[in-house]
């Protein structure tokens, strides 16, 4: 397992091997429970490195009739949402690297919840990447995980350092309620207007 580890570190964000070795350590935390720690120090910064990936993402006022087909492509998404207080926004973002970004945060819930207190080491780091990737207006996926992700953290703190929960709960709780009152919402579908039939 180390020696799957290390080249990941040289491999590029959007090359395929990549997943192949995060789903690989998804396996092995499942079927090593905390036999998998030892390899932690080896896994863990892949996994943050990935999950806190720069994704492209474009933020521009969505004009009213544009299309959002023209400029996509097989590497590039368009999406429109609506932000509160901001109103409707158009997005343009990098498929591959969101993908990753998606994949690493779901290993780091996996990891969090099947090692419990065993990821207390990585509890600072896990916490503040999560915490990020609730704004993560691009891929709404991303932002359910890492509230997940916080749950389970919680877990992993009331197991190893119990003393430390109040803490984290004092500074994690609010940036969550903050991020569910700012919650993008998708754009609603219009249906269209017939006249009645006589």
């Amino acid at each position: 397992a180390q020696n799957e580890a290390v080249p990941v570190a040289h491999t590029a964000n959007d090359d395929v091997r990549l997943r192949y070795v995060l789903r690989g350590w998804t396996c092995m935390v499942e079927c090593l429970g905390p036999d998998v720690v030892p390899y932690l120090p080896e896994v863990m910064p892949q996994l943050l490195r990935v999950a806190n990936l720069d994704c492209d993402v474009k933020m521009e006022d969505a004009e009213i009739g544009d299309s959002t087909v023209d400029d996509e492509s097989s590497e590039v998404r368009t999406v429109r949402i609506v932000k509160p207080g901001e109103g409707e926004k158009r997005m343009r973002m990098h498929t591959s690297l969101i993908e990753d970004k998606s994949l690493a945060i779901t290993i780091l819930l996996t990891i969090t919840d099947e090692l419990k207190g065993h990821m207390i080491a990585y509890a600072r780091e896990v916490q503040e990447c999560a915490l990020d990737l609730l704004d993560f207006v691009a891929y709404a996926e991303i932002r359910e995980t890492a509230a997940q992700t916080l749950g389970f953290l919680a877990e992993s703190i009331a197991e190893a350092a119990p003393a430390q929960l109040v803490t984290y709960a004092n500074h994690v709780v609010p940036q969550m309620l903050v991020a569910a009152q700012e919650e993008p919402r998708p754009e609603p579908v219009r249906p269209s207007v017939r006249p009645p039939i006589s």
